[in-house]
């Protein structure tokens, strides 16, 4: 990793949009970049999210994604990382709909994000080989660095 500040997620409760059994969210978050979380749906509508739960309001200051990559067949994810304080209100901290970047992404939040939830909206996947066919929606590990 390229940490920012305090790793604050590895470890704390985590939620999504579409949990699976077999692939829950808290393998999104357990250090382990090897496990992961996926949608039991393979939908992208509606719009898949995963969020975890710091505890308590931190300073955000960095959020590191691995992102799902199969057998050259990459794809880029447009995603919203939101904030909230109270896990049902939550702000855009960053939009990254236009992101062209494969595999991990390292995103630093604006000064003064303060959260208790951060939540990674996945608006898209496109990918290269094939820009037709789709993904399930898939997180390997999701790192949140802050104070």
């Amino acid at each position: 990793g390229l940490p920012d500040g305090n790793l604050l997620s590895q470890g704390k409760t985590a939620s999504a949009s579409n949990a699976s059994a077999y692939y829950p969210a808290s393998l999104a978050n357990d250090g382990d970049y090897a496990t992961r979380w996926i949608a039991s749906s393979g939908s992208w509508t509606p719009t898949p999210w995963w969020c975890v739960d710091l505890g308590d309001s931190h300073e955000i200051r960095n959020v590191q994604i691995s992102w799902w990559t199969y057998k050259g067949s990459e794809a880029y994810y447009k995603y919203l990382i939101e904030t909230s304080q109270d896990g049902t209100n939550f702000t855009t901290a960053l939009d990254r709909s236009g992101s062209r970047i494969y595999g991990f992404t390292s995103d630093t939040l604006p000064a003064g994000t303060n959260a208790r939830y951060v939540r990674v909206k996945m608006l898209d996947a496109v990918l290269f080989n094939n820009p037709s066919n789709w993904y399930t929606p898939t997180l390997w590990e999701v790192k949140v660095y802050g104070n």
